[in-house]
């Protein structure tokens, strides 16, 4: 790369920066202790992975809860709880919003800055930075990754790149791009280090789950290659088509397709967001008059390209999920944190296009630290909005994981009581509320579809409307109560509760013990 160029506003950067972290981080304190409850129940399940990996070592290849997000939360989450999670969720955010800052930079912005206060601005990667979800470990990896990839550092780029897949589902789609920018660019090392990662993930997790496959019917080593090529789709917990999205109108199909585009003002603050607008049109051309011989002329040199490759980042993303949720695969429910795995990008974005309207209104402002100014004032908006209008925060448990708190409790004694005391239930508030591991054998049954229609002896299955009817995977969900009853569960005579309902397997034990 050639030497940044000096504004003589850098002086003002550090304690910009310094501004940012110390507001974002008072506000973080102020949630983290008035807040109880998960995100979503997804965060729930992720934190149960994490606080039991050191345990159970085959967590940390598990493909629902995803090595990366694992190998990041597990230390913290055994010795700290949520509290260590919510820990590391704050180093995360604030490292994302220091590789925007980094990246902003490199593109030879006069206000680096605005990228590092408006990736702390969004409201979703704040509520992100006390969760326990793969969002803010995947951002932080892929912005890290793009930044030496600006600074022509290809193996550590690669090596990184590569490490995405063990992320989210999202980085086989950027290891493909990665893979076409490394070979157009002729980076033949480069582009035979982005397998790495997949390769070892399989070759650990086949290890992990006993080498089954091909190579448990016949082993050699052709067999062995061909269980380990194909572990991971084997192992794929995603329905392919969405049960999220079945049985709709053609109405809400046409939502489903605009959702992601119609929500981001949700993603970069409102008031950020014409920032976003005009900063598409800012990178598109950089500069450039607008045309697509200027457009071909961008991709002259590595860094002529930075700034459209920037801003495809989460083109690809809004996009990408645009389609998938469109046509429901890949078991999308359409939720807007999908936009966070680009947090920092978007910020890039706002920072180029605000830059640009500072520019355009008074060039004297930008230079000074009006401008900055100018966008703390803009973030502040959501925290007005969140006082006095639409309350999402603190975020406490509501009703139902209440419910299933008592719930819990009630059936961890019952069971004890009729020599019934694995627990089997979809919710993943159950074993959080018990702080015991769903795979723990002495104390719960997996709920997939073989337990489901042949009752696992010594077992209490308990039913909610929600969690055990819809699912990522179609083997883990169930149509109704009366499916149980066919395949021979038990129903508790008079416990019910907030739609919860009891099953009994027919056979107590005395095996199952604790």
């Amino acid at each position: 790369m050639p030497e940044l160029p000096h504004h003589p506003t850098a002086r003002h950067s550090t304690t910009h920066l310094a501004l940012a972290t110390a507001f974002f981080t008072l506000l973080w304190l102020w949630q983290v202790n008035v807040s109880n409850g998960f995100l979503e129940a997804d965060a729930c399940t992720h934190y149960l992975i994490s606080r039991f990996a050191l345990d159970e070592t085959f967590s940390f290849v598990d493909v629902w809860g995803r090595p990366v997000k694992t190998a990041v939360y597990a230390v913290p989450a055994y010795f700290g709880g949520r509290l260590g999670v919510q820990s590391v969720s704050l180093a995360l955010a604030v490292t994302c919003a220091w590789f925007a800052y980094l990246i902003a930079r490199n593109l030879g912005m006069k206000r680096p800055e605005l990228a590092f206060l408006f990736t702390l601005a969004q409201p979703l990667l704040f509520l992100h930075s006390f969760s326990e979800l793969t969002e803010l470990p995947f951002a932080a990896l892929l912005v890290i990754a793009f930044y030496c990839y600006t600074r022509k550092w290809w193996w550590t780029a690669a090596l990184l790149a590569g490490l995405l897949p063990l992320a989210r589902p999202e980085g086989f789609g950027f290891l493909a791009v990665a893979a076409l920018a490394f070979l157009l660019q002729r980076r033949w090392a480069s582009l035979a280090l982005l397998p790495l990662g997949l390769v070892a993930w399989s070759y650990i997790g086949w290890e992990a789950y006993g080498r089954d496959g091909p190579y448990a019917l016949a082993p050699s080593l052709s067999s062995a290659l061909h269980s380990i090529a194909t572990w991971l789709p084997r192992y794929w917990p995603y329905a392919g088509d969405s049960v999220y999205t079945e049985n709709r109108s053609a109405l809400d199909a046409v939502w489903r397709l605009f959702k992601f585009t119609a929500t981001l003002p949700a993603v970069t603050s409102p008031a950020v967001f014409p920032a976003l607008l005009v900063g598409i049109i800012a990178l598109l051309f950089a500069g450039r008059r607008p045309g697509l011989s200027s457009l071909r002329a961008a991709w002259a040199t590595h860094e002529s390209r930075l700034p459209l490759l920037t801003l495809a980042v989460p083109m690809m993303i809004l996009v990408g999920h645009s389609v998938l949720y469109f046509l429901g695969k890949m078991a999308t429910n359409g939720e807007l944190r999908y936009m966070l795995v680009v947090a920092p990008f978007w910020a890039i974005v706002c920072a180029a296009g605000w830059e640009r309207i500072f520019t355009f209104l008074r060039r004297d402002l930008l230079g000074s630290a009006e401008a900055f100014r100018f966008a703390a004032y803009a973030c502040l908006l959501p925290l007005a909005v969140n006082a006095r209008f639409y309350t999402v925060l603190p975020i406490r448990f509501d009703s139902d994981w209440e419910t299933t708190r008592f719930v819990a409790h009630w059936a961890d004694a019952h069971g004890r009581a009729t020599r019934r005391p694995a627990l089997m239930s979809a919710h993943p508030g159950v074993f959080y509320f018990l702080d015991r591991s769903r795979n723990d054998p002495h104390f719960s049954r997996d709920f997939v579809a073989k337990n489901l229609v042949t009752p696992p002896p010594g077992t209490l299955l308990l039913y909610d409307p929600m969690y055990a009817r819809y699912n990522a995977s179609r083997d883990r969900r169930i149509d109704g109560p009366e499916e149980l009853l066919r395949a021979g569960w038990i129903e508790h005579p008079t416990m019910r509760i907030g739609g919860w309902r009891i099953f009994m397997s027919p056979e107590p034990t005395s095996a199952v013990t604790r």
